[in-house]
């Protein structure tokens, strides 16, 4: 009997969203049609293949398959009926991200995309159905997905979403992964946890980054993967009631499709408020007036499926947060807190008191009063608090209203006291430390029979001293002296490791010095463990002074700032020695020496400030103190650079914490740049340096994301109270006296010390391989007669002068890479810095004369790599997608040049997050330079 031929395939594109007239060009395509009448076909078309030949195939075409671009091949081809491309020739053409194949003409017919494509995608579909085991329908389910991605084909990305939603909500599988985790045989795998894996994998892929991604695929995979989830909870809650047939909802299944809701976030504009959804102005023509109205009731129904979809979502969501589950506990926080976070306070608001009842759940007593049961339930409190605590601290964040209602909530007589009320506190002191600092009491009644909570106590007083901007402050000091006694009661080493670590974060400088001299110098188990400590100790003794003491406080710290440096390189040196410790303290080297210059900087700063304040006048033209003043303001902006290229080249592999903490340092040195500015008029009114300029037009002052740190809030009071009303028309001492009073409370107030700085793990490297393009270089080996002259011993390419210049870097993100990442990405990108390194040298030419005086080539994005010389790229110019199996291919495009001779690129890799934040990859520095020859001798003979 012939092959019935799916309704899937029939109509690819039903429900996936498409436009209607797309339906028509697939149905009436010839090539769809020959492949439809392939499937049809009574007479044999196939290899006679085993099963185990089948898998083999079916696992090559999941991991290694490359589909040719939809978009290159629909111009390509033409439309024309007989005229086929080699699809050989075209598996290796880079697709970008999931917008690039919506630019196909419609009417154009692909045999690849319209029959060799569909014919695979039906066996693959067929392959799934008739598999025998779970594994294998997911590694035929993965190659659907490979196929989708790759060639950047709507209908079947859109295909391919819609049916892992449909087999996450309508398979009725048990989900045996309990059992599998109790036998240990890895044989049997999930369906639900594999397809909620491989579609938060099409979203990313597809997607790449947010301000990249594809906004018509995002809006449908959202209402769908929200229409699938409210299904599944409203027959949760109806079959809890009594109301619905009992259904066995398995909790992968809904923990899947919340981790898939998750990734799609990141994509999702934040809603707009009603004051920008506004009507289009009527003063244009009618014809023109009408479109505009049309296209804004398109719009409107849009951003109001999207809404629907999102309150959808977010109020399932935190009815999940009461499921005895853990697992979807875990899952349904972790969105909540990334949505509120990503749609504000507007969004949030609503939702606040869904949340509050589950808080007040997990501190319920139970009804009888036995021992057995108040310690099971400290312990299932203790487990949903920790699984609640994202959620909790970013509403925290967002209103310190939400903040005061739960620490006034949890101290009454039906509350579960002990460990889970340290948790609640914990999680709320860093986001609001003045609000939780009014109960320390109370906390400290609830736990003082039970020592073994100290430590959890003894963390919420050092978050509480982020309250103060002084350590000079009376409660200040009375905190630091509880915590001082307190620690007496914890002996275990690892946890005096974290305390001193969250007394860094926190800025309690003198406890972390105390925790380092007194508990763990005596512990060290090994040279490495000492030096560190040793290290730190230092640290810790000169950031205390300095905010003990101020700006006068510089020169007593200096010489202990030193010395850790001096530390920090012989561990560094150790660990490259022995390569068994994996550590690398390059991090915290470029993270010392910063702060040593920024120390530097306000000695400098302070004393053109005193020698302005006694002689009440500006410098001098032509004079060193005016050249020293003009300095200044780049010297910080400068700072403010290393502080920004430090983010970016290690933010990768570092905690959102360390994160932060960079981006406020780099916000406090421009801060410091433009006071600078203001105080020394007359010596910056002159001609504005690149990086000036840069940093003037570069958005915010400061990071949104800090606003709640005492620093961010100091900086912004002195900006809109001080800054702005500081010109030439104020007397040169009061400014001097101005700036003056403001240093000190900088130096003093709590500094965002990177948590990464007690974390110096090695971070991982990938291949990288430059190569130009086979049709447009050749190789300088080919040239008779033509001698290489390059300074690294670079690979040498060739090329015509004022020809564009492509080049490929190539290369796999192994595994290893993606789990030390912190940020999920799906792209790579690149910078690039192009220099001239020499003349051509002939056989008849002598070597030494002809190349002296010749002016150096700089291409863009020159000095982008690695901020040294202060210059930073918001985006990098160059972007490609990451396979599945890890492997890219990047290709490099470079501004034509003309002048002959030698040129010398160097690559500087990086990744692409889903955020669109952009970070660097290490990789060795041979395989990130080529050399380009620019010559006409090797292609004279064509021309």
């Amino acid at each position: 009997a012939p092959a019935v031929v799916p309704p899937s395939v029939q109509t690819m594109t039903e429900g996936s969203g498409a436009d209607e007239p797309n339906k028509d060009w697939m149905a009436t395509s010839p090539s769809y049609q020959r492949a439809v009448r392939l499937m049809q076909c009574r007479q044999a078309h196939s290899f006679q293949l085993t099963y185990a030949d089948r898998l083999h195939l079916v696992r090559m075409v999941s991991s290694c398959f490359v589909a040719p671009a939809a978009e290159s091949l629909m111009a390509n081809e033409g439309g024309e009926d007989g005229a086929e491309e080699d699809p050989v020739d075209q598996t290796e053409v880079a697709s970008g991200t999931g917008s690039d194949g919506q630019a196909a003409t419609e009417g154009q017919d692909s045999p690849i995309i319209d029959g060799a494509l569909v014919h695979l995608r039906l066996a693959l579909q067929t392959f799934a159905i008739g598999s025998l085991s779970v594994c294998d329908a997911s590694f035929a389910r993965r190659a659907l997905g490979n196929i989708a991605i790759t060639s950047g084909h709507v209908p079947f990305v859109e295909e391919t979403a819609q049916s892992l939603v449909s087999m996450m909500t309508e398979c009725r599988n048990l989900c045996r992964c309990n059992e599998r985790s109790a036998v240990g045989d890895s044989r049997m795998a999930c369906s639900y946890a594999s397809s909620g894996e491989q579609l938060c994998d099409l979203i990313f892929r597809h997607n790449g980054s947010r301000h990249y991604a594809d906004e018509s695929f995002s809006l449908q995979a959202f209402i769908l993967i929200s229409g699938a989830l409210d299904h599944l909870t409203k027959s949760i809650v109806k079959s809890e009631n009594g109301k619905g047939e009992p259904r066995a909802t398995s909790i992968c299944q809904i923990s899947s499709l919340l981790g898939a809701a998750k990734s799609l976030i990141y994509f999702l504009k934040p809603p707009k408020s009603q004051s920008e959804s506004g009507s289009t102005d009527g003063n244009s023509p009618n014809d023109i007036e009408a479109m505009e109205t049309n296209e804004a009731e398109v719009s409107d129904a849009s951003q109001g499926n999207e809404d629907e979809a999102r309150d959808s979502l977010l109020r399932n969501s935190v009815l999940l947060l009461d499921h005895p589950d853990l697992t979807i506990v875990r899952e349904a926080a972790s969105l909540l807190s990334l949505a509120f976070a990503y749609f504000g306070l507007e969004c949030s608001g609503s939702y606040v008191s869904g949340v509050l009842s589950a808080i007040r759940c997990c501190f319920q007593r139970p009804s009888s009063g036995s021992s057995g049961d108040n310690e099971s339930a400290r312990a299932m409190c203790k487990k949903r608090m920790t699984a609640l605590q994202g959620v909790i601290s970013v509403l925290s964040r967002q209103s310190s209203a939400f903040a005061n209602t739960i620490m006034s909530n949890i101290f009454n007589e039906d509350t579960t006291p002990g460990e889970p009320i340290l948790y609640l506190a914990s999680s709320i002191a860093l986001s609001q430390p003045r609000i939780v600092a009014k109960y320390l009491a109370f906390l400290y009644l609830a736990v003082e029979e039970n020592a073994d909570q100290e430590k959890h106590l003894i963390a919420i007083y050092m978050s509480c001293r982020l309250a103060h901007y002084f350590s000079s402050e009376e409660r200040v000091k009375s905190l630091r002296q509880r915590i001082i006694s307190q620690l007496e009661d914890v002996a275990d080493p690892w946890t005096l490791f974290q305390l001193a670590r969250h007394a860094f974060c926190t800025a309690n400088f003198g406890i972390a010095e105390e925790i380092m001299a007194t508990h763990l110098l005596r512990r060290a188990t090994s040279e490495h463990t000492h030096l560190f400590y040793v290290a730190t100790r230092l640290l810790a003794q000169a950031e205390h002074i300095i905010s003990e003491m101020g700006a006068i406080g510089i020169p007593q710290s200096l010489p202990s700032f030193q010395s850790t440096k001096s530390h920090l390189r012989s561990l560094q040196r150790l660990a490259m020695s022995d390569h068994s410790t994996r550590s690398d303290f390059s991090f915290q080297l470029e993270l010392l020496g910063c702060r040593i210059d920024f120390l530097n900087l306000c000695v400098t700063l302070r004393g053109l400030c005193g020698e302005m304040r006694l002689v009440n006048a500006g410098p001098g033209r032509a004079t060193r103190t005016r050249l020293h003043q003009r300095n200044m303001m780049h010297c910080f902006y400068l700072l403010a650079s290393r502080y920004a290229a430090t983010y970016r080249r290690y933010g990768l592999f570092h905690c959102q914490q360390s994160r932060t903490s960079l981006r406020t340092l780099s916000s406090l040195c421009r801060f410091l740049a433009r006071a600078s500015a203001k105080t020394f008029v007359e010596a910056s009114n002159g001609q504005k340096s690149h990086i000036h300029e840069f940093h003037e037009t570069d958005g915010a002052m400061w990071p949104e994301g800090d606003a709640s740190h005492p620093i961010t809030r100091m900086i912004s009071k002195f900006s809109d109270s001080v800054l702005w009303s500081m010109d030439e028309n104020v007397e040169p001492n009061v400014r001097a006296a101005a700036m003056m009073e403001m240093l000190d409370p900088v130096l003093m107030c709590p500094l965002p010390s990177p948590r990464g700085y007690f974390s110096p793990k090695q971070r991982p490297s990938t291949t990288l391989r430059l190569s130009g393009d086979p049709e447009d270089v050749s190789m300088v080996d080919d040239i008779d007669g033509l001698e290489s002259e390059i300074s690294s011993g670079a690979e040498v390419v060739q090329v015509p002068p004022g020809d564009p210049i492509i080049l490929y870097a190539t290369g796999t993100i192994s595994q290893k890479l993606r789990s030390a990442a912190t940020l999920p990405f799906s792209q790579v990108v690149a910078w690039h810095k192009v220099s001239y390194d020499g003349p051509i040298i002939t056989e008849d030419e002598v070597y030494g004369e002809d190349g002296q005086g010749a002016e150096p080539y700089f291409g863009e994005g020159v000095g982008a790599s690695s901020g040294e010389d202060g210059e930073i790229l918001i985006e990098a110019p160059h972007a490609a997608p990451v396979r599945s199996d890890g492997k890219f291919s990047l290709p490099v495009t470079l501004e034509p040049i003309t002048k002959e001779g030698y040129y010398m690129l160097n690559l500087t890799f990086g990744c692409r997050d889903a955020r669109c934040g952009e970070f660097e990859i290490p990789v060795a520095d041979k395989d990130a330079i080529i050399a380009v020859c620019v010559t006409s001798q090797a292609f004279g003979d064509e021309a």
